[in-house]
């Protein structure tokens, strides 16, 4: 249905995480710019993409069908 879970993901400051996005049988798409986060994953397939959260905050990502005109909004919060 184009929605992508979870939506709240929580970490350490100074921890690396693996962001996995899996696709089902259309194209998704995950983007969370300010902390350089951007994948597609193919129909049926998955990306993936590790990064280390060096700062402390809240961060916005939005997910979903790639050019849909509904997709998901989530954060990422580094304590």
């Amino acid at each position: 249905d184009g929605t992508c879970s979870p939506l709240k993901i929580e970490a350490n400051e100074g921890q690396t995480v693996e962001i996995v996005l899996k696709a089902t049988d259309k194209m998704f798409k995950f983007d969370a710019g300010e902390l350089g986060l951007d994948l597609m994953a193919d129909r049926n397939g998955k990306a993936s993409q590790i990064v280390k959260l060096e700062t402390a905050g809240t961060y916005y990502f939005t997910c979903g069908i790639h050019h849909a005109s509904q997709y998901s909004t989530g954060e990422i919060i580094v304590k």
